[in-house]
Protein backbone atom coordinates (compact mmCIF):
# COMPACT_ATOMS: atom_id res chain seq x y z
CA UNK A 1 0.00 0.00 0.00
CA UNK A 2 2.67 2.36 0.71
CA UNK A 3 4.86 2.06 -2.29
CA UNK A 4 1.20 2.60 -4.37
CA UNK A 5 0.47 5.77 -1.91
CA UNK A 6 4.00 6.97 -3.18
CA UNK A 7 2.93 7.09 -6.62
CA UNK A 8 0.05 8.29 -6.31
CA UNK A 9 1.50 11.51 -4.37
CA UNK A 10 4.10 12.16 -6.54
CA UNK A 11 1.49 11.69 -9.52
CA UNK A 12 -0.57 14.32 -7.71
CA UNK A 13 2.57 16.88 -7.43
CA UNK A 14 3.22 16.39 -10.64
CA UNK A 15 -0.12 17.61 -11.65
CA UNK A 16 0.46 20.21 -9.09
CA UNK A 17 3.56 21.02 -11.17
CA UNK A 18 1.76 21.38 -14.32
CA UNK A 19 -1.43 23.79 -12.67
CA UNK A 20 0.93 26.00 -11.31
CA UNK A 21 3.02 26.29 -14.86
CA UNK A 22 0.17 26.66 -16.18
CA UNK A 23 -1.47 28.89 -13.74
CA UNK A 24 -4.52 26.23 -13.49
CA UNK A 25 -4.81 27.87 -9.58
CA UNK A 26 -8.54 26.52 -9.51
CA UNK A 27 -7.70 22.70 -8.93
CA UNK A 28 -4.89 23.33 -6.52
CA UNK A 29 -7.20 23.15 -3.70
CA UNK A 30 -8.70 19.97 -4.81
CA UNK A 31 -5.31 18.48 -5.44
CA UNK A 32 -4.42 19.48 -1.48
CA UNK A 33 -7.25 18.02 -0.72
CA UNK A 34 -6.05 14.64 -2.35
CA UNK A 35 -2.56 15.08 -1.00
CA UNK A 36 -4.13 15.00 2.54
CA UNK A 37 -5.71 11.99 2.34
CA UNK A 38 -2.58 10.61 0.75
CA UNK A 39 -0.42 11.61 3.94
CA UNK A 40 -3.07 10.26 6.17
CA UNK A 41 -2.59 7.09 4.61
CA UNK A 42 1.24 7.27 4.40
CA UNK A 43 1.44 8.52 8.12
CA UNK A 44 -0.23 5.22 9.05
CA UNK A 45 2.66 3.32 8.37
CA UNK A 46 6.47 3.66 8.11
CA UNK A 47 7.43 5.65 5.30
CA UNK A 48 10.31 4.92 3.28
CA UNK A 49 13.26 7.48 3.87
CA UNK A 50 14.34 7.10 0.04
CA UNK A 51 10.77 7.60 -0.88
CA UNK A 52 10.24 10.55 0.90
CA UNK A 53 13.15 12.29 0.30
CA UNK A 54 11.93 12.54 -3.66
CA UNK A 55 8.27 13.31 -2.39
CA UNK A 56 10.33 16.42 -0.17
CA UNK A 57 12.23 17.50 -3.30
CA UNK A 58 9.04 17.37 -5.16
CA UNK A 59 7.33 19.57 -2.89
CA UNK A 60 10.06 22.16 -2.60
CA UNK A 61 10.26 22.17 -6.19
CA UNK A 62 6.69 23.12 -6.31
CA UNK A 63 6.81 25.68 -3.59
CA UNK A 64 9.78 27.49 -5.43
CA UNK A 65 7.19 27.41 -8.33
CA UNK A 66 4.71 28.71 -6.51
CA UNK A 67 6.49 31.33 -5.07
CA UNK A 68 7.08 32.68 -7.94
CA UNK A 69 3.86 32.87 -9.26
CA UNK A 70 2.91 34.58 -6.49
CA UNK A 71 5.65 37.41 -7.25
CA UNK A 72 4.39 37.57 -10.63
CA UNK A 73 0.73 38.58 -10.03
CA UNK A 74 1.79 40.96 -7.64
CA UNK A 75 4.26 42.24 -10.21
CA UNK A 76 1.39 42.18 -12.51
CA UNK A 77 -1.27 43.94 -10.07
CA UNK A 78 1.24 46.50 -9.22
CA UNK A 79 1.72 47.58 -12.77
CA UNK A 80 -1.89 47.25 -13.95
CA UNK A 81 -2.65 49.34 -10.74
CA UNK A 82 -0.02 52.24 -11.70
CA UNK A 83 -1.56 52.16 -15.11
CA UNK A 84 -4.90 52.46 -13.89
CA UNK A 85 -3.53 55.78 -11.73
CA UNK A 86 -2.17 56.98 -14.97
CA UNK A 87 -5.10 57.12 -16.57
CA UNK A 88 -7.46 58.61 -13.76
CA UNK A 89 -5.00 60.99 -12.06
CA UNK A 90 -2.54 63.39 -13.63
CA UNK A 91 0.54 64.44 -12.03
CA UNK A 92 1.87 68.12 -11.94
CA UNK A 93 3.52 70.52 -9.64
CA UNK A 94 1.62 73.09 -7.69
CA UNK A 95 3.14 77.23 -7.16
CA UNK A 96 5.26 75.66 -4.08
CA UNK A 97 6.85 73.04 -6.21
CA UNK A 98 5.95 70.31 -4.95
CA UNK A 99 4.18 67.33 -6.99
CA UNK A 100 0.28 67.43 -7.07
CA UNK A 101 -2.46 64.99 -8.45
CA UNK A 102 -5.11 66.46 -10.10
CA UNK A 103 -8.35 63.68 -11.15
CA UNK A 104 -8.66 63.89 -14.65
CA UNK A 105 -11.74 65.18 -15.73
CA UNK A 106 -11.63 63.73 -19.11
CA UNK A 107 -10.48 60.60 -19.95
CA UNK A 108 -9.19 60.79 -23.24
CA UNK A 109 -7.13 64.38 -22.60
CA UNK A 110 -3.99 63.81 -23.47
CA UNK A 111 -0.98 64.64 -21.40
CA UNK A 112 2.14 66.30 -23.18
CA UNK A 113 5.59 66.58 -21.20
Amino acid sequence: MSDRAFAQLSELLSAEREAIRSAAFDVLDDLAAQKAQIFATLMRGKPDRDQMAGINRQMADNQTLLAAAITGIKAARSRIETLRQVRQELSVYDQSGQMAKVTALHPGMEKKA
